[in-house]
């Protein structure tokens, strides 16, 4: 098992459980130290956002992290987007380019549907199609409009034959996040966060995972336990870079290097978006995100409006 500085000192870890979550906070309740993680290779009855069910079973592990933080409430939102920055520095150490999605998904290429995943195609990717809204098209921060090529193996890769058809033209769910947290009083007593990432494509999948991305898709082939190392230290990373030097109490923690690098990954931010909020939908030009996590939407009259939380929809024509 891994044993970073503080990451993984503690560990629980199983070969089948209901779900990781209620184990962490059972373990919270008992005293679990700051670092302390629970992992499991599979979860019979996972739940992600909105209670719906997160599939964990042959070629994925679920992961769940205790963190004791000294940070304002006001920042808890933050833990989605660094989390993610995490998992696309594992990523990064594993030789291929995530890209993330607001509020929690860290996404890799998809293989086309009846495209055979022979080694020859397993390098190649696509480039993701360009904003074509005409929202605010004037007014598009060129550094997001153009998402550029996903980088495999340290290099950006082709078909051989002009030809070709795209190996990957979709980009499906790799890893998805689900921070909580408990408070004493004004102080944060507890963040629990879990996490489910795919590592080898099994032979078949249930229906609530059919747009799943694994690494194996694009020719990543490690263990689960070098998997697993990888994401650690990645993780162990962002959270000494904001937490360790008490960046997460600054005025402005957006503009520390974690955040920067999920901004660049982000394929939500400078596209046209469909927000869920309460029943209630809110349509608009996703700007930024706040350090508390809020999406910035402009709407079409202009006004500017902050999503705490939501499911987000990028609207065909912007990015798919």
């Amino acid at each position: 098992m891994y044993r970073g500085r503080w990451l993984g000192h503690r560990a629980r870890a199983y070969v089948t459980c209901p779900s990781t979550q209620p184990l962490a906070w059972r373990w919270v309740r008992e005293g679990a130290p700051h670092g302390g993680i629970v992992v499991a290779r599979e979860q019979t009855a996972g739940k992600g956002r909105f209670d719906r069910a997160w599939w964990t079973g042959r070629g994925g592990l679920a992961l769940t992290l205790i963190l004791r933080p000294d940070i304002p409430t006001d920042r808890l939102g933050m833990f989605a987007w660094l989390t993610a920055a995490g998992l696309l520095r594992a990523l990064a150490t594993l030789g291929v380019e995530g890209k993330v999605k607001w509020p929690n998904d860290v996404l890799l290429p998809l293989p086309d549907r009846g495209h055979p995943r022979s080694r020859d195609a397993i390098n190649r990717v696509s480039k993701p199609m360009p904003p074509t809204s005409s929202c605010h098209p004037d007014k598009r921060n060129p550094c997001l409009s153009s998402p550029p090529l996903l980088r495999v193996r340290g290099r950006l890769q082709r078909g051989s034959r002009s030809n070709e058809p795209p190996c990957w033209s979709r980009l499906g769910k790799w890893a998805g996040i689900l921070p909580q947290s408990a408070i004493a009083g004004q102080k944060v007593d507890a963040v629990v966060i879990g996490i489910g990432f795919n590592v080898r494509r099994p032979d078949c999948l249930p229906l609530c995972a059919d747009q799943a991305a694994f690494l194996s898709d694009v020719g990543i082939e490690r263990d689960d336990q070098t998997v697993l190392h990888h994401v650690l230290e990645g993780l162990q990373s962002v959270f000494d870079e904001l937490l360790g030097r008490g960046d997460a109490n600054s005025e402005n923690p957006i503009s520390t290097t974690p955040f920067q690098e999920w901004r660049r990954a982000c394929v939500t931010l400078g596209q046209v978006v469909r927000v869920r909020v309460d029943g209630e939908v809110v349509t608009g030009w996703a700007m930024d995100v706040t350090p508390a996590g809020a999406l910035i939407i402009r709407q079409s009259d202009g006004g500017e409006r902050r999503v705490h939380a939501g499911e987000a929809t990028i609207v065909k024509g912007s990015f798919e």
